[in-house]
């Protein structure tokens, strides 16, 4: 979170602008980004092409009276240090927003989910999937801390980024904790299933019981060295999380299960990176997570240059 220095806040011209705009104020306070860019969306009528090709700017007028009104409201906001940059984007909603994101360079997007609006939270759903920086969803209230802080780590290449940016949440918004939590598979995963007389049953159990305690060992050392170092446990406010699963089970609702136990106050996820087409798309876990949880934050760690790919496919369809 320390070096996401240009934010993109997304208000959609509902009530919950106010919880945006106030959580917007509190985070800038404490991580002190350099610019933030606040923007609408307008949403153009359907007219026919041959107005804009005679008038291209034809709804100007409009733009800049919502601009002005926002500039407006922001009187009543104190960002503080970082410079405010007010901006109307109009055209299609998803390719506009994920557009001006990927142009302005943006480092983290901030949008708000409410639990009534499913097209509001598919949109910001989208967003996060196909979006070009990190990007952090907010429910619809006010926040002051994230007391308890929970990600789920899968050692890939945004691991990293998730141990930070957990890290600098707990050091900036009063946290209490963080609980990392890594899901991994049993020895069933290993093991031959079929077994025909009680010797070879019974050395099939002393393997499990063998490989299930050296996958325990294994992902508890890379847990502890990936988030502690070489820090004394007395001195650390991390909690280490472990979960076995059985063959039948998976990972998206293994982590899911331990949320709903764990009832933290934000969770941050990696983006983990699978290759589509020459896209990276959300992993399948963060997509489980994505949702179903609509009243607690969710902080999702992209790597610079995600996504290029995607967005510009967009903006040729919608061009």
């Amino acid at each position: 979170m320390l070096d996401q220095k240009k934010w993109g806040v997304f208000l959609d011209g509902s009530l919950s602008d106010h919880f945006m705009l106030q959580n917007c104020m509190v985070m800038a306070e404490k991580f002190q980004p350099t610019d933030i860019y606040i923007f609408k969306h307008f949403e153009k009528p359907n007219i026919p092409k041959l107005i804009y090709e005679h008038i291209p700017d034809l709804h100007e007028p409009e733009k800049n009276y919502l601009k002005s009104q926002l500039m407006r409201e922001l009187i009543n906001y104190d960002f503080g240090k970082p410079r405010v940059h007010v901006k109307i984007l109009e055209g299609s909603q998803l390719s506009s927003i994920l557009n001006f994101a990927n142009k302005t360079q943006l480092d983290l997007l901030l949008a708000t989910v409410k639990k009534n609006m499913p097209l509001q939270g598919e949109i910001a759903s989208k967003i996060a999937r196909k979006g070009p920086c990190s990007m952090m969803i907010l429910p619809d209230r006010q926040i002051d801390s994230f007391g308890h802080i929970f990600s789920p780590v899968d050692f890939s290449s945004y691991t990293d980024l998730c141990v930070k940016a957990s890290k600098s949440l707990y050091q900036n918004m009063d946290g209490r904790t963080i609980t990392f939590h890594h899901s991994y598979y049993n020895a069933d995963k290993y093991l031959n299933s079929v077994y025909e007389t009680p010797l070879e049953v019974h050395d099939a159990v002393n393997k499990k019981s063998l490989i299930d305690q050296k996958l325990y060992d294994y992902y508890y050392f890379k847990l502890h060295h990936l988030v502690a170092g070489d820090t004394p446990d007395e001195l650390r406010h991390e909690k280490l999380s472990l979960r076995a699963l059985g063959p039948q089970e998976t990972l998206g609702h293994s982590i899911i299960s331990e949320i709903e136990v764990a009832n933290p106050d934000i969770i941050v996820l990696g983006a983990r990176g699978q290759s589509k087409s020459v896209a990276v798309l959300l992993g399948g876990t963060t997509e489980s997570v994505l949702s179903l949880y609509h009243d607690v934050p969710i902080l999702i760690m992209r790597q610079p240059g995600d996504n290029k790919g995607i967005i510009r496919s967009l903006l040729r369809k919608t061009q």
